[in-house]
């Protein structure tokens, strides 16, 4: 009778380790699903402008050397695309030229030159739009291309227009 008390406490004692194990991984498998479900609903919230940004700070800070090129160009077709919905928009200009410049820096060499030159192309647009955006950033990540680019005739670097865009800057 003993034995048959000990056999069946000890069946009870493993079903229930059972059953909480399974609970402990439900539970843990709907906590993961409902921290994916918050980071939708934030991106969903999230202005294309934020979504650029967390999305740049998170390749450029978190991701390997040799996953960075091919995110930042995949963000890039992200920004091409907030900047068509809203082609007067210079911060969206600004993220998005920050991006193309991030893209050069990942790539190197002369790979580089034609995201550096579309990075050039979104920092001058949107400075015509407006100058001050962001705090004239746009000028201020131009005058970085003109420093850390090489000068003619091998790309469009020059310390001389370096330092205009930094005197003309409020």
């Amino acid at each position: 009778m003993k034995r048959l008390t000990l056999l069946t406490t000890a069946t009870l004692i493993y079903a229930s380790v059972g059953f909480t194990i399974a609970s402990v991984a439900q539970a843990d498998e709907s906590s993961k699903a409902q921290t994916e479900l918050a980071h939708v609903q934030t991106q969903m919230e999230q202005t294309p402008l934020l979504q650029l940004q967390h999305e740049w700070a998170h390749i450029n800070y978190e991701l390997e050397d040799d996953q960075k090129e091919d995110a930042f160009i995949a963000l890039i077709a992200k920004a091409k695309a907030f900047v068509n919905e809203a082609p007067d928009n210079a911060e969206l200009l600004i993220w998005q030229g920050i991006i193309q410049s991030s893209t050069a820096g990942a790539k190197g060499g002369l790979g580089a030159l034609d995201f550096a030159k579309a990075a050039r192309k979104s920092f001058e647009q949107a400075m015509r739009l407006d100058e001050n955006a962001l705090s004239g950033s746009a000028m201020t990540s131009l005058g970085v291309l003109y420093h850390k680019l090489p000068g003619w005739p091998i790309s469009f670097g020059s310390d001389k227009k370096r330092r205009k865009t930094s005197k003309t800057r409020p």
